[in-house]
């Protein structure tokens, strides 16, 4: 289920929240194991300028062996004409971790180079 609840010219708020399953399998073991689980999750975007755009994602998988929270915060630059450069980082935090020894918390930057068509 999902529902808009900001939207405005500059900012929209997109909040969701559901129920599923989820299916893990482990490289060692080659076992598989499936879960119910709860979804949660936000999608806000703000148009600073009409060059650039903030965006922030955010989700919560709750299952009944791992919860599983990802953030995605990005921001968008119009360089020239139909090209733009996009700066992001993403979290990923699993609790407990998948495995003894492994970090909860996994991270990516990027920068991308992007065409609009």
């Amino acid at each position: 289920y999902g529902r808009s609840v900001v939207k405005t010219p500059s900012v929209t708020l997109n909040l969701e929240i559901g129920a599923g399953a989820r299916e893990s399998k482990l490289r060692e073991t080659r076992q598989s194991r499936t879960e119910p689980l709860g979804h949660a999750g936000a999608d806000l975007s703000w148009t600073i300028s009409s060059t650039s755009k903030f965006g922030e994602t955010l989700s919560s998988d709750v299952g009944s062996k791992a919860t599983v929270t990802k953030s995605i915060t990005s921001l968008t630059n119009q360089i020239v004409g139909n090209l733009a450069s996009k700066l992001s980082y993403t979290a990923t935090y699993t609790n407990p971790a998948p495995q003894p020894g492994v970090v909860k918390l996994d991270t990516e930057t990027s920068v991308t180079l992007v065409y609009q068509f």
